[in-house]
């Protein structure tokens, strides 16, 4: 495509937990590195694009290379099949959505790959989601390998148990990779996450590796 130049690189080390908690065989699939061009020919450093500067207005309506994203598509469907071989869960797909059930106790999880905008969305728990990457605008300057890198932590943290969500009737808490969020539930959505968090765990589980019998 033009202003794009694409190279192959080896598997960059994902930044995931190691040991016996069903991620020691994980890897990243390779992802191809390519030099994207501003309308001048001048390359553009994506993640350092603006430096200490604010971006200029037009950034914010603009997405000049949606194309740099795909490789977080093969990431996120490395994930999923990972997660299908390595843990005791049932997994369930419904066109670009797969969800995770696993035993009582542990958070359920759904990964939905949006191939028209290039993108992965997450749900897990009771009112955990994220988005990846989570704008996209050249004002955002995103640097793919960092969207990459918390795409990875954020499932991983969902199976290990590392994230947290409190609902106490008026404000929702999460606390994920992406960080902490505070916020107030509209008075009509209230009564029915009440509900779900009434029926939730206080705290949830690891996913319990699958064990290789053989």
């Amino acid at each position: 495509m033009p202003g794009e130049r694409r190279t192959e690189l080896d598997p960059v080390a994902p930044v995931v937990p190691r040991g016996r908690d069903g991620w020691e065989t994980y890897r990243r699939p390779p992802i191809p590195e390519a030099v994207y061009l501003d309308d001048e020919g001048a390359v553009i450093h994506y993640g350092n694009r603006w430096g200490m500067a604010s971006p200029p207005q037009w950034a914010y309506s603009q997405e000049a290379h949606p194309q740099r994203w795909l490789p977080l598509l093969d990431v996120a469907n490395a994930l999923i099949t990972h997660l299908e071989v390595s843990f005791e869960v049932s997994a369930r797909r419904d066109g670009d959505t797969v969800t995770y059930n696993p035993p009582d106790g542990c958070a359920p999880l759904r990964i939905q790959i949006d191939t028209q905008n290039v993108a992965v969305r997450v749900w897990a728990g009771t009112a955990l989601a994220s988005c990846f990457p989570g704008c996209g605008c050249d004002a955002c300057d995103d640097d793919v390998l960092d969207v990459i890198d918390g795409l990875e932590k954020w499932v991983a943290a969902v199976t290990s148990a590392r994230c947290t969500e409190r609902f106490d009737g008026r404000v929702l808490t999460t606390s994920t990779p992406d960080g902490t969020s505070e916020g107030q539930v509209e008075r009509k959505e209230r009564k029915q996450l009440r509900e779900l968090f009434d029926h939730a765990p206080k705290k949830w589980s690891p996913w319990p590796p699958r064990i290789d019998w053989s």
